[in-house]
C-alpha cells in the first residue's frame, strides 16, 4: 500500500482515548487508521493482555514538507509533564511558523512539539521559552510506523499492540 498524502490524510485525526478502557481506546485507534486506509497489523489482544502492559501515548506527526505521517508510541512513564501537556493541547491541530510567532493560544505547545521532533528554530519563535534538554529531539527512539507519500510504509512489528492511554495527532504545515 502506497500513501497518497493529501488525498488520504486531508482530515486525519486520532480519537480521544479513555485511559480506563484500553480495549475501547485501541479499537478506536485501529478503526480510525482503517478509515484512512492506513494498513497496519494488530494482534488479537484481550482486555487482560492490554491491562498487563504499561501505558503508551500514541502520537501521530504529519509533516507537509516531507509528505509523511509518523507514529510514535511513547511510554507514559517517559513523557515529561510539559511535553504531555503540549501533545494534549495540540491534539488534532494544524500549525505553521505563523501560529507560533503570532501568539496563537497553543503557540508554546507547538514550539515544544517542534523541539521534541528536532525541528530547528523553535527557540526564536517563542520569546523566553525554556525546553528541558530531555524534551529536545526525544521522540525519535519511539517511532513505530512511518508512511511517506508514494512509498511503502515502514511499520515495526507490534507497533499497535499496546495499551494506549492517550492519543494525539498534529499536522506541521508549511
Amino acid at each position: 500500500m502506497e500513501l497518497d498524502y493529501f488525498e488520504q490524510l486531508e482530515d486525519f485525526y486520532l480519537p480521544e482515548c479513555d485511559p480506563r478502557d484500553a480495549t475501547k481506546a485501541r479499537a478506536a485507534i485501529l478503526e480510525t487508521l482503517e478509515n484512512f486506509e492506513l494498513e497496519v497489523s494488530a494482534a488479537e489482544m484481550t482486555d487482560a493482555d492490554l491491562r498487563a502492559q504499561p501505558g503508551y501515548v500514541l502520537f501521530a506527526w504529519r509533516h507537509d514538507r516531507d509528505l509523511s505521517l509518523a507514529f510514535y508510541a511513547i511510554p507514559d512513564s517517559k513523557l515529561s509533564p510539559t511535553l504531555a501537556a503540549a501533545l494534549s493541547a495540540a491534539h488534532n491541530s494544524t500549525y505553521t511558523d505563523f501560529e507560533m510567532s503570532t501568539g496563537h493560544e497553543n503557540a508554546e505547545a507547538f514550539a515544544r512539539i517542534d523541539a521534541a521532533m528536532g525541528v530547528p528554530g523553535y527557540e526564536q519563535r517563542i520569546q523566553g521559552l525554556s525546553v528541558a534538554d530531555s524534551d529536545k529531539e526525544c521522540l525519535s527512539t519511539y517511532r513505530v510506523a512511518y508512511f511517506e507519500d508514494s512509498e511503502q510504509p515502514k511499520i515495526k512489528r507490534g507497533a499497535f499492540d499496546k495499551r494506549f492511554v492517550a492519543a494525539s495527532a498534529v499536522r506541521r504545515s508549511q
